[in-house]
């Protein structure tokens, strides 16, 4: 069993006042509506933390497990817990680009149980891929990705898988062999007759289409740069922009992430 709390009942306020290096008390968990965090489950802890002057009401999120178990298959298959754990245990200080501040970072290969205690970005807007952004919020995103690839840019990415893996590979294909017929079945109007002939194609192409994205110079990747993803500052003192979710990290061609 992990040292560790890896579901949302097992954290105790002990525990996580021993990460806050604070005293903490009358803990309470709020979960995020059904959907949010397919691979991982995601929660925002509430609390009090003394201080001189009494106690403050504080949060922090806290990031455990799927509790799907076919998810947590799928987060084993891309070593998903692991790398977003690796992720701010070790590069996160070393990007020119806002995270969440990261109070604890825990991971147990043999279960691949894991929990990350993270800032709560208040005062921020997340940005919704459905919306869409707006020009200014596209332009904050276009430049921290090039401060963040340029950071990496040219060095000694060994200790990050690339883009361009068997796992990947796999996951693309199969995951285009579920998805199109779907896509066929509810939206035929929207798909047109080019679309369609080149579909055929797409499995046997995969490979190829990994090779050319990993072809040129590398750096580490989000790999999942959506607005989803993305806190913007609108409050003054806050950063313009912070990134989150940094369990696809991999050593890739920038326009990755750009695209």
């Amino acid at each position: 069993m992990s040292k560790f709390p890896s579901t949302p009942d097992t954290l105790t306020a002990q525990w996580l006042g021993e990460q806050l290096q604070a005293e903490v008390s009358d803990l309470r968990i709020e979960t995020f509506a059904e959907g949010t965090g397919v691979i991982g489950q995601v929660v925002r802890a509430h609390y009090q933390m003394a201080t001189p002057s009494g106690a403050e009401p504080r949060s922090v999120i806290v990031k455990f497990p799927s509790p799907a178990e076919e998810n947590r298959a799928v987060a084993a298959i891309y070593d998903m817990y692991a790398k977003e754990v690796s992720f701010y245990r070790d590069v996160a200080a070393d990007l020119p680009v806002r995270t969440p501040a990261c109070y604890a970072a825990e991971f147990d290969s043999a279960t691949q149980a894991f929990v990350l205690v993270l800032e709560d970005l208040k005062g921020y807007r997340i940005g919704d891929q459905v919306a869409g952004a707006s020009l200014a919020d596209a332009q904050l995103a276009v430049r921290a990705i090039a401060r963040m690839h340029a950071a990496t840019w040219g060095s000694d990415l060994s200790h990050l898988p690339s883009h361009n893996n068997p796992a990947q590979h796999d996951g693309m294909v199969a995951g285009f062999e579920l998805g199109w017929p779907a896509v066929l079945a509810n939206m035929p109007d929207l798909i047109p007759d080019v679309a369609r002939d080149a579909s055929a194609k797409v499995p046997t192409n995969v490979q190829r289409l990994l090779q050319e994205m990993t072809s040129g110079p590398q750096c580490l990747v989000h790999a999942d740069m959506r607005l989803d993803n993305m806190f913007f500052g609108d409050d003054p003192g806050t950063d313009p922009i912070a990134l989150i979710d940094w369990q696809s990290t991999c050593s890739s061609c920038g326009e990755q992430d750009l695209a």
